[in-house]
Protein backbone atom coordinates (compact mmCIF):
# COMPACT_ATOMS: atom_id res chain seq x y z
CA UNK A 1 0.00 0.00 0.00
CA UNK A 2 1.16 3.10 -1.11
CA UNK A 3 1.11 5.74 1.95
CA UNK A 4 3.24 8.32 0.14
CA UNK A 5 0.82 11.16 -0.70
CA UNK A 6 -0.78 11.30 3.08
CA UNK A 7 2.72 11.83 4.70
CA UNK A 8 2.68 14.37 7.09
CA UNK A 9 5.44 16.41 6.32
CA UNK A 10 6.07 18.57 8.91
CA UNK A 11 5.17 18.00 12.85
CA UNK A 12 3.20 21.45 13.48
CA UNK A 13 0.80 19.42 10.34
CA UNK A 14 -0.65 17.51 13.26
CA UNK A 15 -4.75 19.08 13.74
CA UNK A 16 -4.83 20.60 16.93
CA UNK A 17 -6.64 17.83 18.52
CA UNK A 18 -4.05 15.68 18.66
CA UNK A 19 -1.07 17.53 20.40
CA UNK A 20 0.93 14.57 21.58
CA UNK A 21 1.23 13.04 18.25
CA UNK A 22 2.47 16.33 16.71
CA UNK A 23 5.46 16.01 20.26
CA UNK A 24 5.85 12.53 19.28
CA UNK A 25 6.28 13.19 15.39
CA UNK A 26 9.15 15.58 16.35
CA UNK A 27 11.08 13.39 18.70
CA UNK A 28 10.77 10.82 15.77
CA UNK A 29 12.93 13.42 13.56
CA UNK A 30 15.88 14.31 12.85
CA UNK A 31 17.11 17.29 14.01
CA UNK A 32 19.83 17.23 11.03
CA UNK A 33 17.14 16.84 7.73
CA UNK A 34 14.35 17.19 9.81
CA UNK A 35 12.97 14.01 8.33
CA UNK A 36 11.69 10.49 10.06
CA UNK A 37 15.13 9.59 11.24
CA UNK A 38 16.52 6.45 8.99
CA UNK A 39 19.47 4.41 10.75
CA UNK A 40 19.24 6.29 14.04
CA UNK A 41 22.87 6.58 15.27
CA UNK A 42 23.27 8.08 18.92
CA UNK A 43 26.50 9.97 19.88
CA UNK A 44 26.95 8.16 23.38
CA UNK A 45 28.99 11.30 24.75
CA UNK A 46 25.39 13.43 24.96
CA UNK A 47 22.81 10.97 23.87
CA UNK A 48 21.51 13.12 20.86
CA UNK A 49 20.18 10.81 17.85
CA UNK A 50 20.77 11.71 14.52
CA UNK A 51 20.41 9.82 10.90
CA UNK A 52 23.33 7.39 10.17
CA UNK A 53 23.88 9.31 6.87
CA UNK A 54 22.73 12.67 8.02
CA UNK A 55 25.56 12.50 11.24
CA UNK A 56 28.98 11.01 9.54
CA UNK A 57 28.31 13.92 6.91
CA UNK A 58 28.15 16.77 9.43
CA UNK A 59 31.30 15.11 11.17
CA UNK A 60 33.03 15.49 8.81
CA UNK A 61 33.32 19.35 8.97
CA UNK A 62 32.53 19.60 12.39
CA UNK A 63 33.65 17.69 15.48
CA UNK A 64 30.80 18.54 17.58
CA UNK A 65 27.20 17.43 18.05
CA UNK A 66 25.08 19.59 16.14
CA UNK A 67 22.35 19.68 19.05
CA UNK A 68 24.33 20.93 22.20
CA UNK A 69 27.77 21.43 20.70
CA UNK A 70 29.71 18.72 22.88
CA UNK A 71 33.12 18.12 21.02
CA UNK A 72 32.52 14.24 19.66
CA UNK A 73 33.96 12.03 17.90
CA UNK A 74 32.71 9.06 14.37
CA UNK A 75 33.96 6.50 17.39
CA UNK A 76 30.98 7.61 19.84
CA UNK A 77 28.41 6.76 17.09
CA UNK A 78 25.88 3.47 18.34
CA UNK A 79 23.01 2.25 16.51
CA UNK A 80 19.97 3.21 17.88
CA UNK A 81 17.50 0.33 16.75
CA UNK A 82 15.14 1.28 19.23
CA UNK A 83 14.43 4.37 18.12
CA UNK A 84 14.01 2.65 14.13
CA UNK A 85 11.87 0.62 15.68
CA UNK A 86 9.60 2.82 16.79
CA UNK A 87 10.01 5.13 14.05
CA UNK A 88 8.65 2.16 11.72
CA UNK A 89 5.70 1.53 14.03
CA UNK A 90 4.70 5.20 14.34
CA UNK A 91 5.15 5.67 10.32
CA UNK A 92 3.11 2.72 9.31
CA UNK A 93 0.39 3.42 11.92
CA UNK A 94 0.27 7.41 11.60
CA UNK A 95 -2.42 7.75 9.18
CA UNK A 96 -5.13 5.92 10.85
CA UNK A 97 -4.38 8.22 13.99
CA UNK A 98 -4.31 11.49 12.12
CA UNK A 99 -7.86 11.18 10.37
CA UNK A 100 -6.01 10.65 6.98
CA UNK A 101 -7.49 7.43 6.21
CA UNK A 102 -10.35 9.24 4.96
CA UNK A 103 -7.95 11.24 2.06
CA UNK A 104 -6.22 8.36 1.70
CA UNK A 105 -9.60 6.22 0.60
CA UNK A 106 -10.58 9.48 -1.56
CA UNK A 107 -7.56 9.52 -3.63
CA UNK A 108 -7.07 6.11 -4.08
CA UNK A 109 -10.63 5.38 -5.34
CA UNK A 110 -10.18 8.51 -7.96
CA UNK A 111 -6.79 6.37 -9.00
CA UNK A 112 -8.55 3.57 -9.97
Amino acid sequence: MDMDFVDIEDPTDWPEALPHLHQLDAHLRCPICKEYFTTAMMLTSCGHNFCSLCIRRYLTTEKKCPSCRKSVDDSELLPNRLIDSITRSFRSNRWAMDGTQEIYKTKTAKKR
